[in-house]
């Protein structure tokens, strides 16, 4: 059975929501497009085993992006714009809790956010609460995440086919590179030219010891 709550968040949109999704399994939460976490917001998405959380922009690569004009920029940054970094942090911090295992990082911006800073910033927030439970995930708008199981008797979600961070984050461009990558060549050992030099008089030796014999069998 499956259960769709829905709550207001503080947006410039037309009757903007945040969606908490109920399950015998668990919880998911997702909260994206909000300028700021409100009390009642976050307050609707405690429940979550999974939380969708905006880390939109980093303040400093906002301001300095030169394709944004001032006005969207204020737009971006307002109580009714976007989550930055240091915000989704706070509200990470906020929502911390035996329940909360696992965390996705949702619409990055291309121009103004890395993954590594929105997750740095993220997992720096949570560890002050002394948290080390909860994993944080990259999102990509190209590709799609592993898929992430609720289990009916386990204390958090799990990642099927549970991967390193770091194969998770893997760019688009990086699997197309593994993809079309050759497979390596077996090396085939070379032989020592000394040992070869020494076989070569050893068969010698032979050969005239063999002959000898023979010529003086011959002689007999």
């Amino acid at each position: 059975n499956v259960e769709v709550e829905t709550f207001s968040i503080p947006h410039d949109a037309q009757d903007p929501v945040g969606f908490l999704i109920r399950s015998d399994h668990g919880n998911v939460g997702f909260l994206t497009d909000l300028g700021h976490a409100t009390r009642m917001v976050l307050d609707r998405v405690r429940p979550a085993k999974a939380l969708i959380l905006e880390t939109n922009y980093d303040l400093q690569l906002l301001q300095e992006d030169t394709k944004r004009p001032w006005s969207i920029k204020q737009r971006i940054t307002s109580r009714h714009g976007h989550l930055s970094n240091g915000a989704a942090g706070d509200a990470a911090r906020e929502l911390v809790s035996d329940e909360l295992g696992h965390i996705f990082m949702a619409h990055l911006s291309k121009d103004c956010n890395h993954p590594e800073l929105a997750e740095k910033t993220v997992r720096q927030e949570i560890d002050k609460t002394g948290a080390r439970h909860i994993q944080i995930h990259r999102t990509d708008q190209d590709a799609p995440c592993p898929t992430l199981v609720l289990g009916v008797n386990e204390n958090h979600a799990s990642v099927k086919g549970d991967q390193p961070e770091s194969a998770m984050a893997t760019s688009p461009r990086e699997l197309q590179t593994k993809k079309h990558a050759k497979p390596q060549e077996k090396a085939i050992p070379r032989p020592n030219p000394k040992q070869t030099e020494c076989g070569k008089k050893a068969d010698e030796q032979k050969h005239r010891s063999f002959f000898s014999e023979l010529q003086d069998t011959l002689e007999e």
